[in-house]
């Protein structure tokens, strides 16, 4: 068991900088994440961080209606496509999906409050805000980035 392990951690998304060899990770209940990699595990506690004042919580942030708070911009999220399920038979589609061409394929749209990074100077733009996307930039305005993911 490694204890006090030192991961580097990035406050302005709640990222951490984990090995290659990670073989297990999952966030408790607790807001605390756990780590294993062989015989050896490590958990963080990720409270402080995502209780901070200047950290947006992201699981329940939805920028959408309510806009976001100074120094923070609204990242809209559309991810699509993947495989062609069938309908059920009253015509329906499993939950996040959108019947296209007789098919049943993933169709979510997110929006989550982000810092805005500091290299956009105020101003989001595709240019110095791309890694707030999981996929592709698709376009900014004064107080939202649009970001895609189309799975084949």
């Amino acid at each position: 068991m490694i204890q006090d392990a030192a991961l580097p951690i990035d406050r302005s998304i709640g990222a951490i900088d984990l090995p290659m060899s990670v073989s297990d990770l999952a966030i408790g209940p607790q807001k605390d994440l756990s780590i294993a990699s062989m015989d050896q595990s490590v958990t963080v506690d990720l409270k402080p961080l995502l209780d901070a004042a200047s950290v947006t919580d992201f699981a329940t942030a939805n920028c959408s209606t309510a806009g976001c708070p100074a120094n923070q911009v609204c990242v809209k999220e559309h991810d699509s496509g993947g495989a062609c399920l069938p309908p059920a038979a009253d015509g329906s589609c499993p939950a996040d999906h959108l019947l296209e061409n007789g098919c049943c394929v993933y169709d979510v749209t997110t929006y989550n409050c982000r810092p805005l990074p500091n290299s956009c100077n105020g101003v989001p733009s595709c240019a110095c805000a791309a890694s707030l996307c999981l996929c592709t930039c698709q376009g900014a305005s004064a107080s939202e980035v649009d970001c895609a993911c189309f799975y084949p």
